[in-house]
C-alpha cells in the first residue's frame, strides 16, 4: 500500500461507483465525471 509524505496509507478516487444486483457487479461512472465527459465531448443522442 502506497503511503503518503506523512507516512499514511494513500488511496485513490475511483472514477466509478459500483454495486452488487442479482448476482451481477454494475460499475456506473461518478456523476461529476459523467459531466466532465459531456462538457468536453458532448451528449450522444442515441
Amino acid at each position: 500500500m502506497p503511503v503518503n509524505e506523512c507516512g499514511q496509507k494513500k488511496w485513490w478516487r475511483v472514477p466509478f461507483l459500483g454495486y452488487y444486483k442479482g448476482g451481477k457487479f454494475y460499475w456506473l461512472m461518478h456523476p461529476e465525471l459523467a459531466l466532465a465527459f459531456e462538457e468536453v465531448f458532448g451528449q450522444d443522442q442515441c
